[in-house]
């Protein structure tokens, strides 16, 4: 999950590197920030989902 987050944030970066601040790369840092606060949240319910 830490790592989708990491991915996330690369592109999200990369947007803005290459258009500017916009609406997008805004929600997409938005998403980054809640995967990052819930990373135990979603790797245990995978866990419990697997086993």
């Amino acid at each position: 999950m830490s790592r989708c987050g990491g991915s996330l944030w690369v592109i999200q970066t990369e947007l803005e590197m290459k258009l500017g601040e916009t609406d997008y790369a805004e929600d997409l840092k938005e998403l980054v920030d809640e995967i990052k606060r819930h990373t135990h949240l979603l790797e245990e319910a995978w866990w419990n989902d697997k086993n």
